[in-house]
């Protein structure tokens, strides 16, 4: 990367931030999932093997609030294959007490995936 290509990184970042501040009025929060699916299954590094890539899962959800200086917090609230997969609760810049009171009410109000699935099993059976 050249000083000018990372001038224009930063340009760029610069306009992502103005543009994340430009919707606040719009919603509380943009809400996606915390990860494309969940954390591989790993049984740990192999000697002289070469290292596992991305051992716990990918970190392409996480890019962008890390771009945008914007703060997260990630419910656990979906599972695949009874491992979790968690729900991503991005607000603005400098709102992060904001972001945990709205994770803290996502956790109390609103029923895991795999709970409330095993529930409807539960009452067909």
């Amino acid at each position: 990367m050249t000083p000018d290509d990372y001038r224009a990184n930063l340009l760029a970042r610069q306009q992502a931030q103005l543009a994340h501040a430009a919707v606040a009025s719009l919603a509380d929060a943009a809400i996606t999932l915390a990860c494309p699916g969940p954390a591989p299954l790993w049984s740990g590094d192999i000697p002289g093997q070469p290292l596992a890539l991305r051992p716990t899962g990918d970190y392409v959800f996480n890019a962008p609030s890390s771009m945008l200086f914007a703060p997260v917090v990630t419910v656990p609230l979906m599972s695949v294959g009874g491992l979790p997969v968690g729900v991503q609760i991005m607000g603005q810049q400098h709102e992060d007490a904001r972001v945990t009171g709205l994770a803290r009410w996502f956790t109390a109000n609103i029923d895991r995936i795999a709970t409330a699935a095993r529930e409807a099993q539960r009452r067909i059976a």
